[in-house]
């Protein structure tokens, strides 16, 4: 399972089987970076001690919101006692379940306060491009010019589309590069006015596409970090607030 279906351990337990979680990023207590949904703050306590008690403070936060549904579950769908907020929170990391972080240990060492249950395997892929066939106005945008620069922000849902829109195709313009921009979740791209050198990309496998591009500008998700990186192109995170 993924630590973000919850249910998990829950279901485990009933059925008395093996847990094995696997994710893309790392919800596992460690001194070496804190939890990615932590805000972790500059201050004058240990920063090795804010690392690790960010762990327990995001899932007793999501104990809080959740709990209640999940020991609902337990009970009525299980058959199962009710598990105490004093007891979820690293619960998993007591048990020692055993975890698979899938990204290369080439980006993100192994911590080295990680035990034997932890494992770093390496970045897994979709093959995808075997099946694709483009579209010909992007074929024909391809050969038109130099590999243009991807800008792409995937899942990313943004207030105003029409305003995001004009930064990029201005920050394009600043840059003097051909660009794809994916419309992605956010519904990007008022394709009225789009200058000759931007193509407004739909849904294109990134495996097919990136060994095309100069460079990759994403929203930092865990699939397109990885086939950026694994097809050897400079790659930006960027963020829109």
């Amino acid at each position: 399972a993924n630590p973000p279906s919850f249910a998990h351990v829950h279901c485990a337990e009933r059925l008395g089987v093996p847990l094995h979680l696997m994710f893309t990023f790392p919800t596992s207590p460690t001194q070496q970076f804190p939890h990615p949904l932590a805000n972790i703050k500059q201050s004058n306590v240990d920063r090795n001690y804010t690392n690790f008690m960010s762990y327990p403070l995001v899932e007793m936060m999501t104990w809080q919101g959740l709990g209640d549904l999940v020991n609902r579950f337990r009970v009525k769908s299980l058959g199962l006692e009710p598990i105490s907020t004093l007891w979820a929170p690293g619960q998993l990391y007591r048990m020692r379940v055993p975890h698979s972080y899938l990204w290369s240990p080439a980006l993100i060492p192994k911590p080295p306060d990680w035990g034997p249950e932890i494992q770093i395997t390496g970045f897994v892929f979709l093959d995808l491009a075997s099946s694709f066939e483009p579209a010909p106005e992007l074929m024909d945008f391809l050969k038109a010019g130099d590999p243009p620069v991807y800008i792409g922000f995937g899942s990313i849902v943004v207030d105003d589309p029409n305003k995001f829109t004009a930064l990029i195709l201005e920050a394009i313009g600043k840059a003097g590069v051909r660009a794809l921009v994916s419309k992605g979740w956010g519904g990007l791209g008022d394709e009225s006015n789009v200058p000759q050198n931007v193509f407004m990309l739909g849904n294109t496998p990134h495996d097919w596409l990136f060994p095309q591009v100069s460079a990759v500008v994403h929203h930092g998700g865990a699939g397109s970090t990885a086939i950026s990186l694994k097809c050897g192109k400079p790659t930006f995170v960027g963020e829109y607030c």
